[in-house]
């Protein structure tokens, strides 16, 4: 099955780290990911960055950019 968009929540308290997401993300390959939940309280925003770093192309990753 072919996935368009990936929605994928990274480091948040219940959720897997930027590294384990990253390789979700390579292995079921959609043509966009979004990383959320990062940038909140307890979440660095950074997270997204290494997020975006570890994920293969062609895969786009779509990050929003907090003020």
């Amino acid at each position: 099955m072919k996935r368009d968009i990936a929605l994928v929540p990274i480091d948040a308290t219940y959720t897997m780290d930027a590294r384990k997401v990253a390789e979700l993300v390579n292995a079921i390959r959609p043509d966009v990911a979004i990383p959320t939940h990062y940038g909140s309280i307890a979440v660095k925003p950074e997270y997204a960055n290494i997020f975006s770093s570890l994920v293969d192309p062609p895969i786009k990753v779509e990050t929003i950019k907090r003020r």
